[in-house]
């Protein structure tokens, strides 16, 4: 569910792609977020996908840490071009 952020919280987006072993974080606070096109595999293999999406803070330097508990993983396998 979504609820109302504080001031210094954010959402935290992993997407994984366990196929290749790429790693993508991006925060927002938006409730909504689009995978990249530069995400999209081109092997002609089918890749598979997991994705996260936490609660974060940021500390002073700037780096986010995940506050709550473990998310949910999810997945979907996405046809490479």
């Amino acid at each position: 569910g979504v609820g109302i952020l504080a001031d210094n919280e954010f959402y935290l987006v992993e997407v994984s792609d366990t196929t290749s072993g790429q790693v993508y974080r991006d925060v927002t606070k938006d409730t909504s977020w689009q995978l990249k096109e530069a995400m999209i595999p081109g092997d002609g293999e089918p890749h598979t996908i997991e994705w996260t999406v936490r609660i974060a803070t940021p500390n002073e330097q700037g780096i986010y840490r995940p506050i709550g508990g473990t998310p949910e993983i999810r997945s979907f396998q996405w046809q490479s071009r």
